[in-house]
């Protein structure tokens, strides 16, 4: 007897475990989008200030106003060639794209040319904690300091929880006030030397590699390690590093200094990797509460998993005691709706299956909260509910409110069940453990070949069509179906927020440019195209980050003027097959019109389908404009540029199925 997807009950006997085969060959890498925008768009786009605000190793910051809706942000303006390590702030920048949280600093937009790259981010006045600590030298009252650590916790959760990210270097001159105001929210910012957890649990250690950054750091000792856990000098340590990082600051906050000083840096270390524990002396610490110094002692135990994780920090009695607000709905599972929302639609799949097999406490927290926004009481959380519950969502989350709303409800019944919400709202890190991957694919692989199929995924949404289009979400092979490995990779890949650069586009200008042709200058005339991969360079697209995006076929559906395709006689490309390396003649040819008639000789028989290929910026664009034209009162068509009219649920008989099908 099955429950709700088909899997066995508990008390059914234990099926053996899949043990996925060696890949026959190694897994290719996706490949990398382009930037939509660069220095004209920075320009007609935003009024900088002339003033700089700040001036560092690599650029300048400038205040700048959007043209449009008057925002106001802080734009960071950086020399490529300055930067020694560019691949730290790439990292940097790959954390932050993922980073959707209200007290992580929210970078909107990122823009690059050749030259230079602008970083977008919201704009802070308010400054450092820093400053309000050195404002306040005997330390602030047990309810404000509280104010800030909780709000530091849910960053940091949010990080270790959701995106598998330990900062490694919290201190108080990284994190700033949104305003002057005395209550003013804060954010994180400055996630240079952050690091990933190891592959698997989200307990794992921080990956340590000859070009980590932190790992420089320690050795040159930047700065000062009153903030530095004692297991980071060992290079042995996990996200518990920042827990410890959390208690000095609460230490600080609450008396005015640290709990370990010496004369000097080296002095400083000693006394942190001392072994003593953290003191509270009477004489500054005898009006705060034992509840205060209860917490501090958690955070800043010497064994690192007797540490608090920081959900179970923000539990703690000492923010009763201050009567410190509980998170918002928003803070607490937010951003975790926030991820969902963005992941392709195999993903989502996958994550009702994993969601269904989910053995653990977070589930009743998970239904409590349901029942909490479903207000009346219908089992079914309705567009209104729930704007109602996020209330404080900020407008620069990422898509507007109907089309979030409509990301999560994947059967499109205007209304979100019970089984949606806790597939959205689980942590993240449930659906990448292990044995959940292996759960899901072992669900899709009906045929229990070792690959899921075209077939496989048929039999779940009922024509061919959608299932070769979900088997292009994960097909990095291009082989038609989906390896293990294949599909792990898809389910650990990260979610990015949607740019402002990508939502300045209307959908039609978006498919214009999404075929960015290059007319051939001299030194292309002489060029042998041999492969499709030649004949990307010249045309100018990407192959790698098409087959990402859309899956085995593409079709273009424009042809910009006066380019050398529009010379070449060519309205539209009926049809673009994926060809990986195939030679294109023995001769090679020299000219886009050559490679074009190439193309459609040898895709002359195939039917197309409505996905654009080129140049489009990131997953994250391409699913604002797959939302934008499923957006509820648009007048437009379900059927999105992505073939995003699946709609799925779990039907009558427990399994996965297209909705459509499955309310027959």
């Amino acid at each position: 007897m099955g429950n709700k997807l088909g899997c066995s009950n508990p008390k059914d006997p234990v099926q053996k475990s899949f043990d996925p085969p060696e890949p026959t060959e190694p897994l290719p890498s996706p490949g990398e989008s382009k930037p939509l925008a660069n220095q004209a768009y920075v320009r007609d786009h935003y009024d900088i200030d002339k003033k700089v605000l700040g001036r560092g190793q690599y650029g300048e910051v400038f205040r700048a106003t959007h043209k449009d809706t008057s925002e106001v942000f802080a734009i960071k303006r950086i020399v490529k060639h300055k930067v020694r390590r560019q691949h730290i702030l790439r990292r940097e920048m790959e954390f932050l794209l993922r980073a959707n949280h209200p007290n992580i600093i929210n970078v909107v937009d990122l823009i690059e040319d050749a030259n230079r790259l602008w970083i977008v981010q919201e704009f802070c006045s308010g400054g450092e904690l820093f400053d309000r600590i050195i404002d306040h030298p005997d330390g602030m009252t047990e309810q404000t300091a509280a104010r800030i650590v909780q709000q530091v916790l849910a960053g940091i959760q949010h990080c270790h929880d959701e995106l598998g990210v330990v900062h490694r270097d919290l201190k108080p001159e990284n994190i700033l006030f949104k305003t002057k105001d005395a209550d003013s929210e804060l954010v994180i910012i400055d996630f240079g030397l952050a690091g990933e957890m190891r592959p698997g649990a989200m307990e794992g250690k921080v990956k340590i590699d000859k070009n980590d950054a932190h790992a420089e750091h320690l050795k040159t000792t930047v700065g000062t390690p009153y903030y530095i856990a004692p297991e980071v000098f060992t290079k042995n340590y996990g996200r518990e590093c920042d827990i410890w990082s959390i208690g000095v600051i609460a230490y600080i906050l609450l008396c005015g200094f640290p709990p370990y000083s010496g004369n000097d840096e080296k002095e400083i270390m000693q006394a942190v990797r001392s072994g003593r524990d953290v003191a509270f002396q009477e004489e500054y610490w005898g009006n705060i509460s034992n509840e205060a110094k209860d917490f501090i002692s958690n955070l800043m135990k010497r064994t690192p998993s007797e540490r608090p994780s920081a959900a179970d920090a923000l539990k703690h009695p000492w923010f009763t005691r201050t009567d410190t607000a509980p998170l918002s709905l928003y803070r607490t599972i937010g951003p975790r709706l926030e991820i969902f929302n963005s992941m392709n639609r195999l993903k989502k799949m996958a994550a009702m299956v994993i969601v269904d097999r989910a053995r653990n406490k977070e589930i009743e927290e998970l239904k409590k909260m349901f029942e909490d926004i479903d207000a009346d009481g219908s089992g079914a959380i309705s567009l209104d509910e729930l704007h109602v519950a996020l209330a404080d969502r900020p407008a620069q989350a990422g898509l507007e409110f109907d089309a979030f709303f409509e990301g999560i409800d994947v059967a499109g019944e205007e209304e979100i069940s019970y089984n949606e919400f806790l597939a959205a709202a689980m942590c993240p890190s449930v659906r990448m453990e292990e044995t959940n991957i292996k759960k899901a694919f072992k669900y899709f692989d009906k045929s229990n070949t070792n690959f899921i199929t075209v077939e496989d995924l048929c039999e779940i949404v009922g024509d061919e069509s959608t299932a070769r289009e979900l088997i292009g979400e994960a097909d990095f092979r291009h082989d038609n179906k989906i390896a293990y490995d294949e599909f792990k990779q898809m389910m650990s890949m990260a979610e990015h927020k949607t740019l402002l650069s990508g939502t300045d586009f209307s959908h039609e200008e978006l498919l214009e440019l999404a075929v960015d042709w290059q007319t051939a200058g001299d030194d292309e005339k002489n060029t042998s195209v041999k492969t499709l991969s030649d004949a990307a360079d010249i045309i100018g697209f990407d192959i790698n980050q098409v087959q990402m995006d859309t899956g085995t076929w593409t079709f273009v559906t424009a042809v910009q003027s006066k380019t050398s395709a529009e010379e070449a006689g060519i309205c539209v490309l009926d049809l673009l097959q994926k060809l990986g390396d195939t030679e294109v003649g023995t001769d090679g040819c020299r000219s886009a019109g050559e490679i074009v008639d190439f193309i459609r000789n040898a895709v002359k028989d195939n039917e197309p389908i409505a996905i654009t290929v080129g140049t489009l910026p990131s997953h994250a664009v391409y699913r604002k404009v797959r939302a934008n034209t499923t957006r509820r009162g648009s007048g437009t068509s379900r059927r999105s540029i992505a073939g995003g009219s699946l709609r799925f649920k779990v039907d009558k008989d427990g399994e996965l199925r297209n909705a459509a099908a499955a309310d027959k």
